[in-house]
């Protein structure tokens, strides 16, 4: 056969191209054999088959190839075969790329490292712009030395510099901490990450954060995830796949910028906690206010404070603090940046949402505002983040907020089951890669496919526009104002309801099968009124949570206080303190800071006013006061008596004596006319006594000695 096959040059030819259309055959079929088996989870029976049947064509063509080898009188036919072989290879190859592409984009959504900064803060009027001239200064710096902002980081500008030789270090617990000190001046520079604007300019007492300080120097560095502790308990290579029940932390980032690298420290705007049974099909969303007063499960002592602080630290803090706070494993965290919103909602061309209200808040570029009326309505990207991010046009505020979201997460829901354009498909990966991050592995994400087609193939869907049943949860609460330890500043907090805290907690561990739902065995409804779903944990309850917390006691008596802290089993002590504006018994200062929680007092002390009568007059006498222009004697021949008595009163241990004359003797002087005195134009020093001559007054008859 082979020697057929060689017998001429012509069949030669033959032979070497059909050997290079077969090769590239093998090669591009084996590439794409190689990206079918990336697809875990997706379709398998359907790509085995596929690889079944690509590995058969390759066997068909070789076999025909060599059929048509050893008859060469058929010279069309080797043509068209090699051109069919040709165009398969190209078909192939565009297949492979585009899955190739497409799981790329997918695994580059789960990111495998992050971007720390760090900079040197100080305020605006220091005339200090360079770091090599940082000497002679206070220098602030987080204590954690598992920070990597905070610290790590910070450490290693320290030794680059030198910057212990000549300055002093001091350590604080926490970046409020920080901040604080640098606003009152304890410290001249502090060690912050490099968006520390971001992180406080919500706060009021420090809005005009971007113009009173400024960065000297800012040094980033690149971190596996892998080797970042805490990250690893965030990071999901051992955990289930998304045919099991569970959970997911979705946190959303108001960034002023584009994509998600550098964001090892944000603000967590949005907090959203979702439990999923793909069994059911049933969903729980929680949305938990960004200033909700938890304890922060990186803080020093795991204080508490709003739960946006413990996305400071990264999402690790943010899955450490809710577990804690639900006791509910938290599988999966997907990150979004609120302008990858605009982008998504864009690209899947505008979502149908049923507004509200009115809201009106400012574009993804901070620019201008926009507003979006009330009513169901077909939204772009930038109307679809006014609805998630407004909240000072609600009456409720973040809890407004959270359940708007909740409906234009629905919306994107709702609109992804209806994709069928590849490239609309490509445009989507190509827009959550760039602002997304999460801990789900490629595999797991994959894992969603058979999910996402139970869903839309299920009949259990009641109305067609929903792909699941989503069951809305609510964190009922109450607003206080408390003292921030770390800030030395009053901040509003959002006070969880213990009772719907528990009503929620029980809700997602029956929706992941953790624990046995309780069967209803009464229901009743009226048929003129359309079924509504009760939200879970808005109660009404008949007790709130709060804390007691310390009222002020300036200008309230003693007695008041003592009660007041009796009742509330609080020690104190009362120090007595003199003052000449307040009346005795009056409290005029307290130790500890108004609205601190009382549960935090370990000892009040109270200062109680003791009214004194204060001497301010003069000792002229005294070396310091010998020549005061009140202890200079002057000229009284043209005063009058009560300036002089004026004058004299101000000054201490000195008398004055008046003797009394007849205006007569001396010429008709007129009543209260000076005559003559003992000291004149000279300072007192230690005279005790002036005598001071006047003519009577004519109702006066005997001479009268006035003193001070």
């Amino acid at each position: 056969m082979f020697k057929k096959i060689f017998s001429s040059k012509e069949n030669l030819s033959w032979f070497l191209l059909f050997a290079l259309a077969n090769l590239l055959l093998l090669a591009s079929s084996g590439y794409l054999i190689y990206n079918l088996l990336l697809l875990v989870g997706v379709e398998t029976a359907i790509r085995y088959a596929v690889i079944a049947f690509i590995v058969g064509i390759n066997i068909f063509f070789f076999r025909k190839g060599l059929s048509l080898l050893i008859k060469p009188q058929k010279r069309k036919k080797n043509l068209i075969h090699i051109i069919i072989i040709f165009l398969l290879i190209v078909v192939l190859v565009i297949i492979s790329l585009f899955i190739n592409k497409a799981y790329n984009l997918l695994d580059s959504v789960h990111k495998e490292s992050v971007i720390y900064s760090t900079s040197l803060v100080t305020m605006a009027n220091n005339d200090i712009d360079n770091i090599k001239d940082v000497k002679k200064s206070k220098i602030g710096i987080i204590s954690d030395k598992k920070s990597i902002e905070g610290y790590v980081i910070s450490q290693n500008i320290i030794q680059k510099y030198k910057l212990d030789n000549s300055n002093e270090l001091v350590n604080y617990d926490n970046f409020q901490e920080l901040i604080t000190n640098l606003y009152n001046g304890n410290v001249d520079y502090i060690f912050m990450p490099a968006k520390y604007v971001s992180m406080f300019i919500n706060i009021d007492s420090f809005s005009n954060i971007k113009n009173i300080t400024k960065s000297i120097y800012t040094q980033e560095k690149q971190y596996k995830k892998s080797d970042i502790e805490g990250h690893k308990e965030s990071n999901t290579t051992k955990i289930k796949m998304p045919s099991e029940p569970f959970t997911v932390l979705l946190l959303g980032i108001d960034s002023e910028y584009d994509g998600l690298e550098d964001n090892a420290s944000f603000n967590g705007d949005s907090i959203i906690l979702l439990t999923f049974n793909p069994k059911t099909l049933n969903a729980t969303i929680l949305s938990i206010p960004r200033d909700t007063y938890v304890p922060i499960a990186c803080f020093s002592g795991q204080i508490e404070n709003k739960i946006t602080h413990s996305a400071w630290y990264g999402e690790s803090c943010v899955i450490r603090t809710l577990q804690n706070l639900t006791g509910i494993n938290i599988d999966y965290y997907v990150k979004i940046n609120f302008k990858g919103v605009v982008s998504l909602v864009n690209a899947l061309g505008g979502i149908e949402v049923d507004v509200p209200q009115r809201l009106c808040t400012s574009d993804s570029d901070r620019r201008g505002d926009i507003c979006v009326n009330k009513g169901l309505q077909t939204l772009n990207g930038e109307e679809a983040l006014v609805v998630s991010r407004d909240r000072y046009s609600l009456i409720n505020g973040d809890i407004g907020r959270g359940l708007h979201q909740q409906l234009i997460m629905q919306g994107i829901l709702n609109k992804a089951k209806t994709i069928t354009s590849i490239s609309k498909v490509n445009t989507i990966l190509n827009t959550i890669t760039k602002n997304m991050d999460t801990n789900m592995t490629t595999t797991q994400i994959l894992g969603f496919y058979d999910v996402g087609k139970t869903i839309i193939s299920s009949g259990l869907v009641a109305n067609e526009k929903e792909l699941i049943h989503m069951q809305q949860l609510y964190l009922d609460g109450l607003g206080q104002m408390i003292y921030d330890e770390g800030m030395g500043v009053v901040l509003w907090n959002y006070i969880p309801n213990k009772y719907s805290l528990e009503d929620n907690i029980e809700a997602m561990k029956i929706n992941l099968g953790l624990i046995k739902p309780e069967l209803i065995k009464e229901f009743s409804y009226s048929p003129n009124k359309p079924y509504e779903y009760p939200i879970i944990g808005k109660g009404p309850y008949a007790k709130r949570t709060s804390y007691k917390l310390l009222p002020s006691f300036i200008g309230q008596s003693k007695s008041y206080a003592q009660n007041w802290c009796n009742e509330n089993r609080i020690n104190v002590e009362f120090k007595t303190v003199p003052s000449t504006t307040t009346a005795t018994g009056i409290i005029v200062d307290q130790n500890q800071p108004v609205n601190k929680r009382v549960d935090k007092i370990n000892n009040l002390v109270i200062s109680v006013a003791e009214k004194t009568i204060v001497d301010t007059r003069i000792d002229c006498s005294s070396k310091e006061n010998l020549n005061a222009k009140v202890c200079y004697v002057e000229d009284f021949s043209s005063s009058t008596k009560s300036k002089i008595e004026t004058w004299a009163k101000k000054i201490a241990n000195f008398i004055i004596k008046w003797e009394e004359v007849d205006g007569s003797l001396f010429g008709g002087a007129a009543p209260g006319t000076i005559i003559d005195q003992s000291i004149k134009e000279t300072y007192i020093e230690d005279a005790k006594s002036i005598t001071i001559t006047i003519v009577k007054e004519k109702s006066e008859e005997e001479p009268e000695e006035a003193d001070n």
